[in-house]
């Protein structure tokens, strides 16, 4: 199996998880006060999880020198990742999983469109064709089906 195949599968396999913390969380949700009670909780089980994994494998910790110099705004992924999760567990319980993820992926995509086409934050440069045009049409048409049920 060449590389590119097996990070598509694995890239597959990793999306299968996500309708499924998508539904804990929003029951998560539901049981606290706040939403950003919810959040807290579900990235806190992430970093118990990570701490696990960090125990197991043994990486060498980072060190000042290599966080230092780096631009600031690589350090927002967690930031965006409080976003994705508050809105999965405050909108999976009115409108669904398959919803919530439909209209999510196809947001996904335009955003990786875009992306890819600019090479922003030196992402490989794809250029934007009609077939991608296409497929992100397609994605549009889906979060309709998926919503009409």
């Amino acid at each position: 199996m060449k590389s590119s195949t097996l990070f598509i599968v694995l890239s597959l396999a990793a999306g299968l998880v996500i309708p499924l913390q998508g539904a804990l969380n929003g029951i998560l949700g539901k049981q606290m006060n706040h939403p950003l009670q919810a959040t807290f909780i579900s990235f806190l089980g992430g970093v118990f999880f990570l701490f696990i994994l960090l125990i197991i494998i043994n990486p060498d910790i980072p060190t000042w020198s290599m966080l230092k110099g780096n631009p600031w705004y690589i350090y927002t992924g967690g930031f965006l990742g409080v976003i994705f999760v508050t809105m999965a567990l405050l909108s999976v319980p009115i409108i669904g999983a398959g919803n919530f993820l439909a209209a999510a992926l196809t947001g996904q995509m335009v955003g990786a469109i875009i992306i890819d086409h600019f090479g922003i934050l030196n992402v490989p440069v794809q250029p934007i064709t009609w077939t991608r045009v296409l497929g992100v049409l397609f994605l549009f048409l889906g979060v309709y089906l998926v919503k009409r049920g």
